[in-house]
């Protein structure tokens, strides 16, 4: 089972609004055949392109895990809510509201909008959000999203409700993430296990092409349900380089209108560039352990050890060897008494750790 984080700064991955282009890490002022990204935005007829030296790892919202996939997949997926990237507050999408009923709040209902349709022109109703959620729920990937979540039935055409097995007030923020990104049932019925090759959403812009790992293409959908509130380019044009090296040249040369991941010790040579604006605000990182909920555990007790053996500094500091059997360079005491000592020579060797919690071999899994 894999965990995300759900809330994300949607507005700022969403390139095409013309709001958006001042929140890029860098726009590229000339140059290239791509007009900029500050006047692309507002003319509604031109090309952006972005460099990024992260591409997705699958443009299925179902089974993905990598969070470089989610500036991609908000091109082509609306969700079920969105969460305000400056407030964090939970706003409507493509559900207009939602609310827990029941004596244990263990129903969460969502009201959908009327009025949408996917880019293959499928209507958006309740019976894709139960398929795809379904779908999701089963695939188990990101189990956090729907956590708790035991089934999700149709009230009519415009009304979902998630059944839970106990309280999870969490859940409309799982829907402000991949689990609330729904895709076209027709499409997904066509294309089955390649739907990532061919995706099809509710969002504002149609997928168009790809080269695996290289580029990644996309035009602005005309019947997008939003249409009149979010001015955007005709065309948003990812362009994934193999380095920070050949990204700030794109960029400075103006192949590239805007960056994104930009390390911070190129980011005083770009400032020096009059033809490049630079735009830097705060970030945030956290890291994820990934437990295999498939594999028995461990012993309690081995988990224990290892966990010691791993994160205690003393450890660290010096090689450890085991009381039953200490070696004869370790003992110390008197009238022969013997004992291990926790400072060995440099050429003792630490206890093994167990094979489950041995790091994997290049290219093996973990």
């Amino acid at each position: 089972m894999n965990t995300e984080r759900p809330a994300r700064a949607r507005t700022a991955l969403r390139l095409g609004a013309g709001v958006a282009a001042a929140a890029m890490t860098l726009t590229a002022c000339g140059g290239g055949s791509s007009t900029s990204g500050a006047s692309a935005a507002g003319s509604g007829n031109s090309t952006i392109t972005i460099g990024t030296t992260f591409p997705p790892g699958t443009l299925d919202p179902t089974v993905g895990t990598q969070g470089s996939d989610l500036g991609y997949l908000d091109f082509v997926f609306d969700t079920l809510i969105k969460q305000n990237p400056q407030t964090g507050a939970l706003e409507p999408m493509l559900a207009t509201s939602w609310k827990y009923m029941g004596t244990d709040n263990l129903e969460l209902a969502v009201f959908l909008r009327h009025g949408v349709t996917f880019q293959d022109g499928t209507p958006f109703n309740a019976a894709a959000v139960v398929s795809y959620s379904t779908a999701f729920i089963k695939a188990g990937d990101i189990a956090n999203l729907l956590q708790y979540v035991t089934n999700v039935t149709a009230v009519g055409n415009d009304e979902v409700i998630y059944h839970l097995s106990q309280q999870n007030a969490e859940l409309p923020y799982g829907l402000t993430g991949r689990a609330g990104m729904i895709p076209s049932p027709t499409a997904v019925a066509k294309e089955g296990k390649s739907f990532a090759t061919d995706p099809v959403g509710a969002g504002p812009f149609k997928f168009v092409s790809e080269t695996q790992g290289a580029s990644y293409n996309f035009t602005s959908f005309p019947g997008y349900w939003n249409n009149a509130n979010l001015p955007r380019a005709k065309n948003m044009d990812f362009k994934v380089f193999q380095s920070d090296t050949a990204l700030v040249n794109a960029v400075r040369s103006g192949i590239v209108n805007v960056a994104f991941h930009v390390t911070p010790q190129d980011v005083a040579t770009l400032k020096s560039d009059s033809n490049v604006n630079v735009s830097v605000g705060p970030g945030n990182a956290f890291a994820l352990a990934y437990f295999n909920s498939a594999r028995s555990p461990p012993p309690r007790s081995a988990w224990r050890s290892t966990w010691h053996s791993t994160a205690s500094p003393s450890w660290r500091r010096s090689p450890t060897v085991s009381a039953r059997s200490p070696p004869s360079r370790c003992r110390r005491g008197r009238s022969g008494t013997s004992r291990a000592s926790t400072r060995c020579s440099p050429t003792t060797r630490p206890r093994p750790r167990p094979s489950w919690c041995r790091p994997a071999t290049p290219g093996g899994s973990t």
